[in-house]
């Protein structure tokens, strides 16, 4: 749509957007919406559930644009509307606060005007994201630049902001460029999700499955569980502007057979689990294996990433959160150079990223067959994470009722 298109769009829909009234809005009446409104997941949904339990002044809503969505938590007794509906409009106009995981778009933005919204985000920034990747993937020009600056008195409510999460003050300079914040618009409280890692009492029944299908016996008698290694490359933005879902199996001499020779000696799956964009690639459906991992295999991932016993990444904000579990990491950064020209540049030296590294599915066989894997020190996961607890959505509830409260 060009800006002659959207200016008209602007006119149709801003009466929906000046109508709304600041001062109507009630602090304690709290909404969340998570990856466009199509999802109950990732930060939105811990911080929701922890909210539902915790928090008795606080009325707590889930907003979603999917009905199947909408089914399932209604047919549990939570709290949830439709985005589009009459109520949910209602709804999103009262609410004191949105919590969001990827953008405003995780609810109806247009009915968020001076609704304070908290940016739970979605993962600690390697890659750079939100205004850095623009500059970068737009070529940042003088016309662009004064594009964006009348889009945002046409559409204000494409602009929105709010506070944002940091797991540790490493990456707070990094989030405040990507969106434009004040240092103390950057809370240090850690990821409501990853409060997941430390509850050792759920487990999912994909994890039970795989142990009852493959663990097994030695030759002595003795048992030999299974290892679970879980690959969750990053997407790539070059593959998705070229219309194509990332597929890391047609890259880096993958060789099935070999791999799965490994895999069976030292009784290994490999789980994969694509990134959120590049759903279309549905793995390798033939391998014994090597076993493709959907969002109808669990009821929440980090509940199930816990119970994994190696993590195989690239570039992915997963490896900081993996960090908590104190599991071993193999690092893949198999086209490192091709993802920093044409997808995203980095932040920091990837240096930095401890673990085994791997550059073609040979070594990876290689590093499995000679158990060649580790856990990465404690310096780096404490240089990540200054909290190693359970206590993230805690800490977010406080800092939101200190603002409530004025102190």
């Amino acid at each position: 749509m060009g800006i002659v298109g959207e200016a008209l769009e602007g006119l149709k829909r801003s009466p929906q957007w000046f109508t709304q009234s600041a001062a109507a809005r009630d602090k304690h009446l709290w909404t969340f919406g998570a990856w466009d409104g199509l999802r109950y997941s990732d930060n939105s949904r811990a911080l929701f559930e922890y909210t539902l339990a915790n928090c008795p002044e606080i009325r707590a809503v889930w907003m979603t644009k999917s009905p199947k969505v909408y089914e399932r938590l209604n047919s549990k007794g939570l709290p949830v509307e439709l985005c589009y509906s009459e109520s949910g409009k209602a709804v999103q106009r009262k609410a004191g606060y949105f919590f969001l995981t990827k953008g405003p778009d995780d609810g109806d933005p247009l009915q968020m005007r001076g609704c304070h919204l908290i940016w739970l985000w979605h993962g600690m920034p390697l890659k750079q994201i939100g205004r850095d990747s623009m500059a970068f993937l737009r070529r940042n020009t003088l016309w662009k630049r004064v594009k964006t600056a009348i889009r945002k008195q046409i559409v204000p409510w494409q602009f929105l902001s709010g506070e944002t999460l940091s797991s540790a003050p490493f990456f707070t300079p990094f989030l405040q460029s990507a969106f434009g914040l004040p240092a103390d618009m950057v809370w240090e409280v850690g990821y409501p999700r990853n409060d997941h890692f430390f509850k050792t009492d759920v487990t999912e029944r994909i994890i039970s499955d795989l142990h009852g299908r493959f663990d097994r016996r030695d030759a002595t008698g003795k048992a030999e569980l299974v290892k679970l290694l879980l690959y969750m490359p990053t997407h790539r933005d070059k593959a998705t502007r070229e219309g194509h879902a990332f597929n890391p199996f047609q890259q880096a001499g993958f060789d099935l057979a070999r791999l799965e020779e490994v895999l069976e000696e030292k009784n290994i799956v490999l789980l994969y689990k694509g990134h959120f964009f590049d759903s279309a690639n549905q793995g390798l459906q033939s391998a014994s294996r090597i076993i493709t991992v959907t969002d109808d295999d669990y009821d929440d991932i980090y509940t199930f990433i816990k119970d994994v016993d190696i993590l195989l990444t690239d570039y992915s904000s997963i490896y900081f959160d993996f960090l908590l579990c104190r599991k071993p990491i193999i690092l893949f950064p198999f086209d490192m150079e091709d993802y920093v020209a044409y997808s995203r540049p980095f932040y920091f030296d990837y240096s930095l990223m401890e673990g085994k590294r791997v550059f073609s599915w040979q070594e990876l066989a290689e590093a499995l067959g000679n158990d060649d894997y580790y856990v990465p020190s404690e310096q780096t996961i404490r240089l990540m994470n200054t909290y190693l607890d359970n206590n993230a959505c805690r800490r977010v509830v406080e800092k939101v009722r200190q603002q409530i409260s004025g102190n």
